[in-house]
């Protein structure tokens, strides 16, 4: 059983996924891999006035999408609950969904490719010298 301290920060995670599932009509999930803290906070600044990013435990948010359908009877988010998979944020919004897609977009930055990371493009080195030896 959790702790009363764990207990109250899920509850306050629930009333919060539940008060931005009321007021917001749109949103879309975005993929939080190779993101750096700076990045996000930039990101979560240019969206503030209509827009929210909300992060958090996939299985927590499933719960609450689901426990909210039920309790409202609205279940246009139950297609969110099966596409929380990996490191995924949900981005609500009163506004239009592609220009919070394109300034989501202004932000993206080249990262340095990383052990064990899986390439988001096919990449082909030539046969041949590669001038690393």
């Amino acid at each position: 059983m959790p702790s009363a301290t764990a207990l109250k920060s899920k509850q306050q995670y629930n009333d919060r996924l539940c008060k931005l599932l009321d007021e917001h009509e749109k949103a879309f999930l975005v993929h939080a891999d190779n993101v750096g803290s700076r990045q996000f906070m930039d990101i979560r600044t240019a969206l503030r006035p209509d827009s929210c990013i909300l992060m958090g435990k996939n299985t927590m948010m499933r719960k609450c999408i689901r426990d909210y359908a039920e309790r409202t009877g609205n279940h246009a988010w139950d297609v969110l609950e099966q596409k929380l998979i990996g490191n995924v944020g949900i981005v609500f919004t009163k506004g239009e969904l592609t220009e919070v897609r394109a300034k989501i977009a202004e932000y993206v930055v080249p990262a340095p490719a990383r052990v064990n990371a899986v390439a988001p493009l096919d990449v082909v080195v030539p046969a041949g010298p590669t001038g690393m030896e």
